[in-house]
């Protein structure tokens, strides 16, 4: 069994694909994010025999708005939940040439999994 660490703006960033390609909103919770890391491990345990490990601290999280703010900022919606959104000017597209196309295949097809998909949008 093999085993693969996801990081945080890599889980972020394929979440955020998922959303934009279902024309939902360019945001994402936290506690939204801990649910999708979740699953995304569920899934690699059940589907590829592989120990999935996310990479997920306080550092990752700072890091993410200090290395990519032209990507990413933080929000907080009017009821006090926080979360992560992407700037108005980033694409789809550009989310995906910057984040996804490094991934490997087995990552990728975790990630374009349907139950994933409906997690996001529940």
């Amino acid at each position: 069994m093999g085993k693969i660490y996801i990081q945080l703006v890599d889980l972020v960033a394929n979440a955020l694909c998922s959303l934009l390609e279902q024309n939902r909103s360019g945001k994402i919770s936290f506690q939204k994010i801990d649910e999708y890391g979740a699953k995304v491990v569920e899934i690699f345990s059940e589907n590829q025999g592989t120990k999935a490990y996310l990479v997920m601290s306080r550092e990752d999280q700072d890091a993410l708005f200090d290395d990519y703010s032209d990507f990413f900022m933080l929000y907080e919606d009017p009821n006090g939940e926080k979360g992560i959104q992407l700037k108005d000017s980033v694409t789809e597209d550009q989310l995906w040439q910057r984040f996804c196309l490094s991934l490997s295949l087995d990552v990728l097809k975790v990630f374009k999994n349907e139950n994933l998909r409906d997690l996001l949008v529940a």
